[in-house]
């Protein structure tokens, strides 16, 4: 095992080309400017910075669109990211994300099976953990762990989809977790949780959707269905917040189509669920129910 410690791109870019599998890359703090490139981390090599707000990545590249280079960093098996951030210009709105994996880039990026992400801020511009199959029909089983992270982003903040798939074995934690879908300029909806194939899973985060004016729709957590394939999202004793500043839909928890969705133990608003959401012990303005199913 060997650490490569980097403090440009340049010597990033050559440490990625030598680093084999128990390395560690170590960043110094500063700003890394990837112009439109991204980092494709080889199996189990690892990825740390100074903090989450002293080491920061930046790209232009562009995700889903058959011409961008995909996710900002995309994990290999096995890798750890810890303590580091990745912001992204959100103007203009070009779809871009932090960290995941794009089978949908110029150059479909692989599969992870493994992988988590620890004490990092991800701010992006459209999506910032981007989780999409494109159009594999059967996708690599894989999972992924954030941990005491900040994520967020002007559209949605975690995206999973696989519109061309039946069933994708995804599963994606949150721990401990900051997760955020703050106002912008677009007239669609936005979402801090967008799960259209395989699960999500959070555990004491918090979570929250704003919209401005032009939107239709702020929402905390949307499960729902992309082509064949349906997302899951799991909460247990988390928050969860939507506000919408026009006439807009502001909703804590949407179940729609064949997606499912599960509360439990969480804080949020009865009056801002739509959908069936089932629920275990939960706590609305101060008053505590048990219920197994809410039907809005």
């Amino acid at each position: 095992m060997a650490t490569h410690n980097v403090s440009n791109v340049t010597q990033l870019n050559t440490a990625l080309g030598v680093a084999v599998s128990g390395d560690d890359i170590v960043m110094a703090a500063g700003t890394y400017d990837l112009t439109d490139g991204v980092i494709n981390l080889p199996d189990g090599v690892n990825l740390s910075g100074a903090s989450s707000t002293t080491t920061t990545i930046v790209t232009t590249s562009t995700i889903n669109d058959g011409a961008g280079n995909g996710c900002c960093i995309k994990p290999g098996s096995g890798s750890v990211i810890r303590d580091l951030g990745v912001v992204l210009d959100p103007s203009p709105l070009d779809l871009r994300a932090c960290i995941g994996v794009d089978r949908g880039a110029a150059t479909p990026q692989a599969y992870f099976t493994t992988a988590s992400a620890v004490r990092c801020l991800f701010d992006g511009g459209s999506d910032s953990v981007y989780m999409n199959a494109a159009t594999d029909a059967s996708p690599t089983a894989c999972r992924m762990q954030f941990s005491n992270c900040t994520i967020k982003s002007r559209w949605d903040s975690y995206m999973g989809r696989a519109p061309s798939a039946t069933l994708w074995n995804k599963i994606v934690d949150f721990y401990n977790c900051t997760i955020q879908s703050l106002a912008h300029a677009d007239t669609s909806t936005n979402s801090a949780i967008v799960a259209l194939a395989g699960t999500v899973r959070l555990f004491k985060c918090t979570v929250q959707s704003t919209c401005d004016t032009a939107s239709t729709a702020a929402r905390a957590l949307f499960a729902s269905t992309s082509g064949s394939s349906s997302g899951r999202i799991f909460a247990h004793a988390s928050t969860l917040t939507s506000t919408h500043n026009g006439a807009g839909n502001a909703r804590d928890a949407w179940q729609n189509s064949s997606g499912a969705l599960f509360l439990r133990e969480c804080t949020y608003s009865r009056a801002k669920l739509t959908g069936v959401v089932r629920t275990g012990a939960w706590r609305r303005s101060g008053a505590s129910r048990t219920r197994r199913r809410s039907t809005v």
